[in-house]
């Protein structure tokens, strides 16, 4: 492929990330503003630490001036799972000098969904990476500055926008099912989900609530009884401890296996069965409130992802099938909120 086919192919592959992403980060800025931080630190915060799930976390911290233990601590529980995701694109990563460092600051569960379908010639498929992460950070950014700036005068409801991602996910799923010789990853990583949420999901409530007591009690820097501004100074140290923590994990396996060190035969192996086994993990969280909500939130998710499954099965066209998937969710969200 030519320079410009490359791009348009990166572009294309990043538009399910593009409905998510900016719709999802926009609702990031709004509550930053609403929190009483100006766009710039929406945008700061997705410059250097950009990992969703964790970005709205930070802002209950930095909103309520917990300590850089609790901060520290949470980042790395929450972004644990980026250092599975960098195992998958080791060999990948190193081969693309400069731009390795980028890859690793931008790996997200998005882009590491979207670059395991990739299969080009080594050259054209770095390229192709580079853009979709290159593509999707814009989004994402994009999205934070003008929920920041405009997100209050919004008129219309974008709730169920983001089911574009679980759409994502399972069109992921399905053609890895298809192209596997075997599915032992696949139902392992779903039969896990679900056994751990099940058993273990409110353990994390718990554990989350250990670790901010642990964080609360050791900032001796905080008055009793007395609310008080962060100095600017705090706030970024803040965001610096949440960066630091992110990309460390994400370059975990790098520092481990850098150079011309090769990984261990069983860790490669790992790499290979980990997508399949990832994206069944990853759908089961996206479907972690079926049961908290069954009538409102259970039914239209469930209903959503067999729309998918079914037009992906139907037509093989990923946009189609996201598009319908995600404006069937929107749609029944709206009729169970009337019932």
């Amino acid at each position: 492929m030519t320079k410009s086919q490359i791009r348009k192919y990166a572009f294309m592959k990043s538009l399910p990330i593009m409905c998510s992403y900016i719709f999802v980060s926009m609702a990031y800025g709004i509550m930053m503003e609403n929190a009483g931080f100006k766009w710039y630190y929406s945008l700061l915060v997705s410059l250097t630490v950009y990992t969703g799930a964790f970005q709205f976390v930070l802002i209950t911290f930095l909103s309520s001036g917990a300590s850089i233990i609790t901060v520290a601590l949470t980042a790395l529980f929450m972004n644990s799972r980026q250092s599975f995701y960098s195992l998958t694109f080791l060999e990948d990563f190193k081969k693309m000098g400069k731009r390795m460092f980028y890859m690793i600051h931008t790996m997200t569960d998005e882009t590491y969904a979207v670059n395991c379908t990739l299969e080009l010639p080594q050259k054209e498929k770095e390229d192709t990476m580079f853009l979709v992460a290159f593509f999707s950070r814009c989004y994402w950014m994009f999205g934070a500055v003008v929920g920041g700036v405009l997100g209050q005068l919004l008129p219309w409801d974008m709730e169920g926008i983001d089911f574009c991602m679980t759409a994502l996910f399972v069109i992921i799923f399905i053609d890895q099912w298809e192209k596997a010789q075997k599915h032992t990853p696949a139902l392992t990583g779903l039969g896990i989900g679900i056994i751990c949420l099940i058993l273990f999901w409110p353990i994390w409530f718990y554990a989350s609530g250990i670790v901010t007591y642990i964080g609360a009690v050791s900032d001796v820097s905080e008055k009793r009884g007395e609310k008080e501004r962060m100095s600017t100074e705090r706030i970024l140290l803040m965001i610096a401890v949440s960066a630091f923590c992110t990309f460390f994990l994400r370059a975990l396996p790098f520092l481990a296996f850098g150079g011309e060190q090769k990984m261990p035969l069983w860790l490669d192996r790992l790499g290979k069965t980990l997508p399949s086994a990832i994206m069944a993990v990853l759908i089961v969280y996206c479907l972690k409130n079926v049961g908290s909500d069954v009538i409102h939130v259970g039914i239209p998710q469930l209903v959503a992802v067999a729309i998918v499954a079914a037009t992906y099965k139907w037509k093989h066209n990923t946009l189609v099938s996201i598009a319908v998937g995600t404006a069937g969710y929107m749609i029944l969200l709206r009729v169970a909120a009337m019932l």
